[in-house]
């Protein structure tokens, strides 16, 4: 096969791989690099991230709640026993008070964790690089186009 007859062949694959997208970044006589780069899309993973944050959100505020609940329920089982039939009722108050206010505080530090996982999540998403996907092609003597890479 001719050379100028390769190189029309040469040029026309080129073509074709520029209408899939991708671009010659070198050529020479009877071969040609090809570059496409691939963008990374860390949306989902910024979504996902604020899902998370808002999740963590919701446990940690639920875990406010029941802290200060706990406070409440401790300090209204102090002042019922401060009468002596009062304390019939008040020191299991003071028992479930602290109960509740030891979950809550466990709520809200699982919800500080979870947010923080979900902040990390997203951050990654953020992070995220674009890629370059290289492809080395070359025809030969008798008119067959190579490829090497993806």
């Amino acid at each position: 096969m001719d050379p100028e007859r390769r190189e029309a062949e040469l040029t026309r694959f080129v073509g074709g791989m520029t209408a899939r997208g991708w671009t010659a970044v070198h050529r020479m006589p009877g071969a040609v690099l090809l570059a496409q780069v691939q963008q990374a899309d860390g949306r989902e993973a910024i979504g996902m991230g604020a899902t998370g944050v808002a999740a963590g959100a919701a446990v940690g505020g639920a875990g406010l709640v029941g802290v200060l609940t706990g406070m409440g329920m401790i300090v209204f089982g102090v002042l019922l026993t401060l009468t002596i039939i009062g304390a019939i009722v008040g020191i299991p108050m003071i028992m479930a008070g602290v109960a509740v206010f030891t979950g809550g505080t466990a709520a809200a530090t699982a919800g500080g964790a979870v947010g923080a996982a979900g902040m990390a999540v997203g951050v990654g998403g953020a992070a995220s690089r674009d890629s370059t996907l290289r492809m080395h092609a070359w025809i030969d003597e008798t008119g067959r186009i190579f490829t090497k890479g993806p």
